[in-house]
C-alpha cells in the first residue's frame, strides 16, 4: 500500500460509507502459503513446481516449438473452502509453462497449458519437477474480502466517482482506507492483483494468478504476476501477464 502522510479523522458517517463501499466491492477468494507444512504428494495437496497427477497415457506436453513445457503447478480445486462459478465443475488443474515464458517473460496464448479433470477419481500419481522453480506444496487459506486494482475495470463506475470525491473532500486513500494488506499472493477467485492497467476479456471470467515467489525462487520479469481467465462456454483459458 501507500503511506499515509498525515492521519486523517473521519465521521461516523464516512466511516459507515467506507465500509458500504467496502461490501460492495469485497469477493472471496482462496489465497495460498507456499511452504510450511510436510509435503505429502497425497490427492488434494497443491504444489508449485511440481506436477504430481495425470490421466493414464499423458506426458509432459510440449510448447509451440517442439520443446518440453515447465511442469509449474498442481491446483487442487475439490474441497477449497471458495471455488468461483466457472470452475465448479473441475477437481483439479495443472499448469503447464514454456521454457521461453519462463526465461524471456513474454507469454502469449501458445505458451500454456492448463489441464483439468472433473473427477479425481482414475487418476495415476506422477513426480513432474521443473528446474525453473522450487518444489513446495501449498496451503490454501480463505479470505472474504479481495479488493480490485484501482487501475481497472473492476470497480463500477458510480462506486470509482464517489471514491474519487471522498478522496479529495475527506482526505480517503482507496490503497489505505478500502483495500488495506495488498499483499500478492497465489490466489483462486476474487480480483486480478494487476500490476500495470486492467484488462477486460469479454466472455472470460478471471479464475486464478499466479505471482512472484521468492520462496519458490519464481520471479516472472520485474517480480510480475500471471493471470488466467476462463471461459466455460467454450471450455477454453486465456492469460494476461505484467510487472512493474
Amino acid at each position: 500500500g501507500k503511506e499515509k502522510s498525515t492521519e486523517v479523522k473521519l465521521t461516523s458517517d464516512i466511516k459507515d460509507e467506507l465500509q458500504n463501499i467496502k461490501n460492495a466491492l469485497a469477493k472471496p477468494a482462496v489465497i495460498f502459503k507456499t511452504g510450511g507444512k510436510k509435503p505429502t504428494k497425497e490427492l488434494l495437496e497443491s504444489w508449485i513446481g511440481r506436477v504430481g497427477w495425470k490421466h493414464v497415457g499423458e506426458e509432459i506436453p510440449k510448447d509451440c516449438a517442439g520443446e518440453p513445457m515447465v511442469p509449474f503447478m498442481t491446483l487442487f480445486i475439490k474441497e477449497l473452502p471458495y471455488i468461483p462459478d466457472a470452475i465448479k465443475h473441475i477437481e483439479l488443474l495443472t499448469v503447464f509453462l514454456s521454457v521461453e515464458t519462463l526465461e524471456e517473460a513474454v507469454l502469449e496464448d501458445g505458451d500454456f497449458l492448463i489441464r483439468t479433470y472433473s473427477s479425481l477419481e482414475n487418476l495415476q500419481p506422477c513426480d513432474w519437477y521443473t528446474d525453473y522453480v522450487k518444489a513446495f506444496p501449498l496451503t490454501p487459506k480463505l479470505i472474504t474480502d479481495d479488493y480490485p486494482a484501482w487501475d481497472s475495470e473492476d470497480i463500477p463506475e458510480t462506486l470509482r466517482k464517489r471514491i474519487l470525491e471522498l478522496e479529495r473532500n475527506e482526505g480517503i486513500n482507496y490503497f489505505d482506507d478500502i483495500i488495506g494488506d495488498d499483499e500478492c499472493y497465489h490466489k483462486i477467485g476474487g480480483y486480478p492483483s494487476y500490476i500495470q492497467s486492467g484488462i477486460v476479456l469479454e466472455g472470460y471470467e478471471f479464475v486464478f494468478q499466479i505471482t512472484y515467489d521468492e520462496k519458490a525462487n519464481f520471479c516472472f520479469g520485474d517480480a510480475g504476476n500471471i493471470y488466467f481467465f476462463y471461459n466455460k462456454d467454450e471450455n477454453r483459458w486465456r492469460v494476461h501477464y505484467d510487472y512493474y
